[in-house]
């Protein structure tokens, strides 16, 4: 069973990106007691999210809405382990899938074949469970004897198609989103379309940020409503959407 539970949480970040609050600068500060990068005390500081509350249970599939910079990737970031809260609870039960891009971490040097261990790594995923999913995946990408090759040979479409194909044979306890997986090759558009569903589906939990109502409507039965690093709204879907989409006319 999945479970996330967020009580009054709060992020603060600062503006220059070379100082951004990453759990690695957190614990060296910890380590060091706070004489390693003491100079971020005064470095002024955006509050991203402001005593940000919701709860999630298996079966929760939730949409983000907000303007940009309303804190939507903020709150990804933050429930995936990439960001430190400063204060407040965040509990999370159950393996996190974080999908920011669909081939982001492969190395263009190496073959498609040694890509799908790459990211099957970075996702989490052992070499002998990814070997199960080779033949899948090469069918699904339609890439033949270009699997073989380095990446860097390939067009943006194939890269997509590999990358599409490897990440939606995951199982995801929680699945996060920053928008929903693209299509790539026009031709490839309706495949890619039912193979990701599929993989929201598989997921206990779905967390996903989008501007377009439409596919929001369709993948999500919750929405969160997120404007200056504030919760203004959740419930259902349709009701959030309505009450975003009304004050932002």
């Amino acid at each position: 069973m999945s479970h996330i539970v967020v009580h009054n949480v709060n992020v603060h970040y600062p503006i220059l990106q070379d100082h951004y609050m990453s759990i690695r600068r957190a614990m060296l500060r910890v380590i060091t007691g706070g004489r390693l990068y003491r100079q971020d005390k005064d470095t002024k500081l955006v509050h991203a999210l402001k005593d940000v509350c919701f709860e999630l249970r298996d079966g929760d599939r939730v949409g983000l809405v907000g303007r940009n910079g309303a804190g939507k990737s903020t709150l990804l970031k933050t429930i995936g382990g990439f960001i430190l809260p400063d204060n407040g609870n965040l509990h999370v039960s159950g393996v996190v899938t974080s999908l920011f891009s669909v081939n982001g971490g492969m190395d263009i040097e190496r073959s498609g074949y040694d890509n799908v261990f790459l990211m099957g790594r970075l996702l989490g995923i052992h070499r002998k469970e990814m070997i199960k999913h080779l033949a899948d995946i090469a069918e699904f990408s339609e890439l033949g004897h270009f699997l073989k090759m380095p990446v860097r040979a390939y067009s943006d479409g194939m890269k997509v198609r590999l990358g599409v194909a490897i990440v939606t044979c995951i199982h995801p306890d929680i699945l996060i989103l920053d928008e929903a997986i693209g299509a790539g090759d026009a031709h490839f558009i309706e495949k890619t379309t039912q193979r990701a569903q599929k993989l929201y589906e598989r997921a206990n939990i779905m967390i996903m940020a989008s501007h377009d109502p439409v596919i929001l409507r369709r993948l999500c039965n919750k929405a969160i409503w997120l404007d200056q690093g504030k919760v203004i709204k959740t419930g259902p879907v349709e009701e959030v959407i309505e009450a975003y989409t009304t004050a932002t006319l």
